[in-house]
């Protein structure tokens, strides 16, 4: 896939600048952000101003970490993921390729989201809860566990 240039990356914020921004592989990671040492973050992805990705996470090719957004230990992020302003993604969270992921989103611990998910703005996702492929979950819903739904 290769490495992002600093012109494609303006596409996305275009104040960038190699002063504030820098290089993490292929990556592009903005020097407010935090990305683990023990972290792994694909080819033309892009951590925004202010966000944190936590230890032992897998962020794949294609992937915006938008500003703000947190990213738990040992979740995993497919390709081409957008994962939006102030978002909060839990421990063991499997995000899979294609989705996206709206902005102040919160999806807990081991939850799990299909490829080409689009999950809307300020969505509560509990723990353990899974949504489908191609889903389409509104603004403002609550996903619930099926061990939750089910009582």
């Amino acid at each position: 896939m290769g490495k992002m240039t600093l012109e494609e990356l303006r596409a996305i914020h275009p104040d960038a600048t190699e002063e504030t921004w820098h290089r993490r592989g292929g990556a592009w990671v903005h020097n407010t952000a935090f990305v683990s040492s023990g972290s792994f973050v694909g080819d033309r992805s892009v951590v925004g101003p202010g966000a944190r990705v936590g230890a032992f996470v897998w962020i794949g090719d294609g992937v915006l970490v938008a500003a703000r957004a947190r990213v738990s230990h040992e979740a995993t992020i497919g390709d081409k993921v957008r994962i939006g302003i102030g978002t909060k993604v839990g421990s063991g969270v499997r995000i899979n390729a294609g989705a996206c992921i709206g902005e102040g989103t919160r999806a807990c611990a081991n939850s799990s989201i299909g490829a080409g998910a689009k999950i809307g703005a300020n969505v509560f996702v509990e723990p353990g809860a899974r949504v489908a492929r191609k889903a389409c979950v509104p603004a403002g819903a609550r996903v619930e566990s099926v061990n939750n739904a089910a009582q």
